[in-house]
């Protein structure tokens, strides 16, 4: 048993040397409900358990079970303590750096906000962009 003797190396490897489609996921209603929602395939999944990061995650909230977190490529995956069934899944959250604004970057955005308002004739167009990181979708957009 390579864990039993302690060549954890040689174990990360040989997972490595498995073909994705080999690793099982069994796939719960909500977390297929989230896949669809999120675009995510089985196959990404798979991935994530072959080449991610895995970390405990926060246990069940009901049984206190413990879960675990596999990270790969922006795709978060959560699972049960077997690491076979499947919990939810979501694109991992988008991170946005905060930017100091200057007195002078301030009465820019004043007087652009005074134009919009004063001088309609000058808008010829309209650029919306919203993040929505409130954790309920789990989406970047």
């Amino acid at each position: 048993n390579e864990e039993a003797s302690g060549n954890s190396n040689a174990l990360v490897s040989s997972e490595q040397s498995r073909a994705t489609a080999d690793f099982t996921v069994l796939s719960s209603r909500h977390g297929r409900a989230r896949r669809q929602l999120r675009n995510i395939s089985k196959r990404d999944l798979k991935a994530a358990i072959k080449y991610g990061k895995r970390e405990p995650a926060r246990p069940d909230r009901r049984t206190g079970k413990p879960r675990w977190k596999f990270v790969h490529n922006g795709l978060v995956y959560i699972t049960d303590e077997t690491m076979r069934n499947e919990i939810t899944s979501f694109q991992k959250a988008v991170t946005i750096d905060s930017k100091h604004l200057t007195v002078e970057m301030i009465n820019h955005h004043i007087e652009v906000k005074r134009i919009l308002r004063e001088e309609r004739h000058l808008c010829t167009g309209h650029t919306f962009i919203v993040i929505d990181q409130s954790g309920s979708m789990r989406n970047p957009d």
